[in-house]
């Protein structure tokens, strides 16, 4: 089945087309809207939602009015809650796909070798977490894994819903483990407790312990004396502030180790894993620098692009631009299909000022069509198909 491109993160709409056009700074924003910097740079760094209270904010500092806001935040979290999103490319899932049983080790499991573990499709996730573990010949706890990168003071609550309704569905009352994996220290102080504590008896309706696993709490040397494949991890153990020349030698050694902890024959699913997690961790890296760290294309793979976002690094303004011109044409693309060619040429080849006209009308086309209307009036006119 085809698979959709995601559309436009919020944070990436926030940062790109309106805080850098007008030159507002993360702290500038934080203080017009009476919020702190760091609600400000979990919004741009898609690590939070946009509320509906801050929604109504930004509409006093932007042009768009709140259900704008909403809108976009509403269609990425709908994106997310369907088939869109999950397949191969997400990296926790091709990971537990090839090394589930180095996770269970991880999580503390013994004899994870006796567990089956499936990657949950996201039509199912009103059932289940991300990924359930069964045990291969009925004994043992059903584990249940959710992976986190974002602050939700819920998750908790969440994992706790989901583990309770599919064990209704499935009729189980057995033995449970709800584990949350985060990938930032920060995620799991944000989560308010849930308590699912209780000693297994055959009287019980469930029975559950809940465990957390903080990434950066561990050091590489104690994922690779857990076993040595779990070095894939390794990224979320260093610094988001580690030097580009530390971190190139970083790579180097994690995809030399990995190298020795595979077949040939998964080398390049596993770089292409090590290289998503190094995007997750270190958001201001390149393409470029990515691919001279492992050299390893990462832009030619879907998560890739999505990881990497839109836009050029901070600070260069010839990025910027080019990057403005980029989300402009996904997002036309996400909207209204195929674009013609000599459109997308036209994008590209035209000034800044026609960008900031072609951004605040965005939202105030209909078909494409309008779209070739208003370039046919404001932009340089183009030969329709």
């Amino acid at each position: 089945m085809h698979k959709t491109s995601p559309p436009p993160q919020p944070g990436t709409v926030l940062k790109n087309l309106y805080m850098k056009p007008s030159k507002i700074s993360t702290a500038n924003l934080a203080n017009q809207l009476n919020v702190s910097s760091k609600t400000i740079s979990d919004i741009i760094n898609n690590r939070a939602r946009i509320t509906l209270e801050l929604a109504v904010k930004l509409s006093t500092v932007f042009e768009p009015k709140p259900d704008f806001w909403l809108n976009i935040q509403t269609n990425y979290d709908l994106w997310n809650a369907t088939d869109g999103n999950r397949g191969t490319d997400d990296p926790f899932y091709t990971f537990m796909q090839i090394s589930g049983d180095a996770i269970l080790k991880l999580i503390g499991v013994e004899n994870p070798q006796n567990y089956e573990s499936i990657s949950i499709v996201l039509k199912e996730k009103k059932l289940y977490p991300d990924i359930v573990a069964f045990p291969k010949k009925g004994k043992g706890e059903r584990i249940f894994i959710e992976f986190q990168g974002n602050v939700d003071k819920m998750i908790q609550f969440s994992l706790a819903s989901k583990i309770t309704m599919s064990c209704a569905h499935d009729h189980y009352n057995g033995p449970v483990l709800g584990v949350i994996i985060y990938t930032d220290q920060n995620c799991k102080d944000n989560a308010l407790p849930v308590q699912l504590n209780s000693t297994f008896d055959q009287t019980c309706n469930l029975c559950a312990t809940f465990k957390e696993i903080v990434l950066p709490s561990y050091s590489e040397k104690q994922f690779s004396k857990i076993d040595k494949r779990l070095t894939i991890l390794a990224p979320f153990t260093v610094s988001a502030d580690v030097s580009s020349k530390k971190l190139k030698q970083l790579c180097y050694k994690w995809k030399n180790t990995l190298y020795t902890a595979y077949p040939e024959t998964m080398h390049k699913d596993i770089v292409n894993v090590l290289s998503l997690f190094i995007l997750n961790r270190f958001r201001d890296l390149s393409v470029k620098e990515v691919k001279e760290m492992l050299n390893f294309d990462l832009s030619a793979t879907r998560a890739g692009t999505e990881l990497i976002g839109i836009g050029e690094r901070k600070g260069e303004k010839k990025g910027e631009r080019k990057g403005q011109k980029n989300f402009l044409i996904m997002a036309l693309k996400d909207r209204f299909g195929k674009l013609s060619k000599p459109f997308e040429v036209e994008i590209r080849q035209s000034n800044f000022n026609t960008l900031v006209k072609l951004r605040k009308s965005l939202f105030n086309f209909s078909s494409i069509e309008d779209v070739y209307g208003w370039w046919d009036q404001y932009g340089k006119p183009i030969k329709k198909k």
